[in-house]
């Protein structure tokens, strides 16, 4: 199965993801097979898985950056390092001596970057309402 689900990828490596929606959705059932099968990998698997995790993270992302919401972002972050985490360019020694704290820190950083752009959002939506509803109380008024 997994040999079948890494040709399937390389197929679609070269074709791109249409919409926004079809490229988070394929990228998550790879980063999925990715979880389920990363133990069973040989070398040259995770050759090919890479070409196809650089194809997302990359090209992929950067078709469809403009359209992504900061949540949809903060998942593409989060795949980013668990697929790193599973290739075994992190590790748990490693992370708990601290070798990674720059690329954490960066990861952190984009996370409290897209987490503020949402809490702007939230506080947009509620000035929005605000406005709303005393333009609706006012348009009483003058009735």
């Amino acid at each position: 199965m997994k040999h079948y689900y890494i040709y399937l990828s390389i197929l679609f490596l070269n074709l791109g993801c249409e919409t926004k929606t079809d490229y988070i959705y394929d990228y998550q059932n790879f980063m999925y097979e990715v979880k389920t099968n990363w133990k069973e990998y040989s070398e040259n698997d995770w050759v090919e898985q890479t070409k196809v995790f650089e194809n997302y993270n990359l090209n992929n992302y950067d078709k469809h950056q403009k359209d992504l919401t900061p949540a949809e972002k903060l998942k593409l972050i989060r795949f980013e390092f668990c697929f790193h985490f599973y290739k075994g360019d992190i590790s748990l020694k490693k992370l708990v001596k601290g070798e990674y704290n720059q690329v954490i820190g960066d990861y952190l950083q984009a996370f409290w970057k897209e987490i503020m752009k949402i809490w702007e959002e939230i506080l947009q939506g509620v000035k929005d309402i605000r406005t709303e509803g005393l333009v609706t109380i006012v348009n009483q008024i003058l009735q």
